[in-house]
């Protein structure tokens, strides 16, 4: 009902023109006459309740048939879903920047829904997404990291020690913002080189940054054993 948004100032006999008195009597001459109605319309106050949120306007008063640019609205580890009629549930008004034409004193709530973030600590390695954020509820996928002459072990919730999570590619769920860490194991090497009828042994552990050779030499029937260093690249 259109009327019911405006309010009823006089009548007149045109359009715009100046309203008749209150008291005035009509004649002979007003009986085919049109006479109009004089209306203002209503203005009416938005209020936005943001929840556990903030907003940065929390009402607005509008003449009805205007529109208000419907607010912004922050929650720390929460994001916004829009401006809904009840604090739970209700219908969708609109996302912050949206355009809403109020039909009579309203109160919008802020609607969120829980993030968390998972941070990857690729641990002496290197990993191609260091964090990422999903709402509560959706799963990460693990990924892959790497690091030169080590296999990786999987992600822990600790640098050393704590239960594996999981490996990369698998599906994790947290429950709350948590930080994973890569853990290691050092790729171990034998070489084993003959020249000059001398036999060299090689035994590399990338831990220690360095290889530990022996030369065994048999031509003097001794298999005498001369430890050698050598450093990897």
């Amino acid at each position: 009902n259109l009327s019911q948004h405006y309010t009823f100032n006089a009548w007149s006999r045109s359009e715009n023109g100046e309203s008749i008195p209150a008291d005035y009597k009509l004649t002979a001459e007003d009986d085919k006459a049109t006479f109009y109605a004089l209306l203002t319309p209503k203005s009416y106050t938005v209020t936005y309740d943001p929840g556990e949120g903030v907003v940065e306007k929390t009402s607005e008063t509008v003449v009805y048939g205007n529109t208000v640019e419907l607010p912004t609205a922050t929650h720390d580890g929460y994001r916004f879903l829009g401006w809904f009629t009840a604090e739970n549930g209700g219908d969708e008004i609109g996302d912050a920047d949206g355009s809403y034409t109020p039909e009579g004193n309203i109160t919008l709530y802020a609607h969120w829904v829980e993030q968390y973030t998972v941070t990857y600590n690729a641990n002496g390695g290197t990993v191609n997404i260091t964090s990422e954020t999903k709402d509560a509820g959706e799963y990460f996928t693990l990924p892959t990291p790497t690091r030169d002459h080590y296999t990786f072990l999987g992600w822990y919730p600790a640098t050393d020690g704590g239960t594996k999570v999981g490996d990369a590619g698998a599906s994790y769920t947290p429950s709350f913002d948590t930080t994973l860490y890569a853990h290691w194991q050092a790729n171990s090497y034998t070489i084993t080189v003959t020249a000059n009828n001398a036999a060299v042994y090689v035994k590399c552990n990338t831990v220690a940054d360095f290889c530990l050779s022996y030369i065994i030499q048999p031509f003097n029937n001794t298999d005498e054993l001369n430890p050698l260093i050598f450093r990897r690249d």
